[in-house]
């Protein structure tokens, strides 16, 4: 090979090796907004977890009611007052 067949080879090699950098920048930017959308994913699936188990709370019996009692019973009705007779 000659100087110049050298020289001319070295110049396609460094313009192959900026194309592969250039690349490599691309996919690690791609990479950085996959994982950024994994944790968004993430920070939502949790969310949703967390309102399933505030849900099924409020559905749990208070403590020291008995299963079929509803956790928020209705008020009781209100007592007549007097003998009920009319006057």
């Amino acid at each position: 090979m000659t100087k110049d067949e050298v020289s001319k080879r070295r110049d396609e090699l460094k313009k192959a090796k900026e194309a592969l950098e250039q690349q490599t920048l691309q996919a690690q930017a791609q990479i950085n907004a996959f994982e950024g959308a994994i944790q968004d994913c993430n920070y939502w699936l949790q969310a949703l977890r967390n309102i399933e188990i505030s849900e099924k709370a409020a559905t749990l019996p208070l403590p020291g009611m008995r299963p079929e009692q509803p956790a928020n019973p209705p008020p009781p009705e209100p007592v007549p007052q007097g003998d009920g007779a009319a006057n």
